[in-house]
């Protein structure tokens, strides 16, 4: 669980994060059920990259005329509005899965290029369209658990996936504006990730799902 200040009366739980009130308040503003957040004692600050590959399906020229629309609808209206769409790929498993508001809406096997390479700890966050040849823009984040390892964004990383069809066909049909595509060298099952239930405090002792 993300806490506002202290917990009232009682230490916070093993693997609980507990945050400045006034930072909370930002951090609570901009997320949502569903958002992805990631906590990691090293990382980099967001770097901009152009890749039109996503697991193997291309997205230029004529294909980013949708996208573009998208981007406009995105930027005019409230971020609520928009569903958020999250790609985590697993090379332990060679399995990705698609998940909308941190439901799973699809899942399959992914080729990895070279596969017993490690995956550098990277988000990338779909920030909007560049032009017919670059493709889809990026803002890519490298991130690391340990503060002694240092984290870099690799903008190639995503060139080393393919997925299944059922895969690109999900993606095909979310994508826009605030997409997450995040890799992993970890497994990819429930016990990773958090649930759609916990309650977050905050300093007041008052409960939010």
């Amino acid at each position: 669980a993300l806490h506002a200040g202290n917990l009232p009366g009682y230490p916070a739980s093993h693997g609980c994060v507990r945050m400045p009130i006034k930072f909370a308040e930002l951090l609570y503003t901009i997320t949502r059920l569903g958002t992805p957040v990631v906590v990691a004692a090293a990382f980099t600050t967001p770097k901009q990259v152009f890749n039109p590959n996503v697991v193997g399906q291309l997205y230029s020229g004529k294909a980013l005329a949708p996208l573009r629309r998208a981007e406009r609808a995105y930027l005019s209206d409230k971020p609520e509005d928009h569903p958020v769409t999250s790609v985590l790929v697993s090379r332990q498993e060679s399995r990705a899965i698609v998940l909308q508001n941190g439901e799973i809406v699809a899942e399959g096997p992914v080729t990895i290029d070279r596969p017993d390479e490690a995956f550098p700890s990277n988000v990338f966050v779909l920030s909007g369209v560049g032009t017919d040849e670059e493709g889809l823009s990026w803002e890519a984040i490298g991130y690391e658990p340990g503060a002694d390892v240092s984290a870099v964004a690799d903008e190639e990383t995503m060139n080393r996936i393919k997925a299944s069809k059922a895969v690109t066909d999900a993606i095909a049909a979310r994508i826009a504006p605030g997409m997450l595509f995040i890799v992993t060298d970890g497994p990819l099952s429930a016990d990773s990730r958090s649930g759609d239930d916990f309650v977050v405090m905050t300093a007041e002792g008052e409960e939010a799902q």
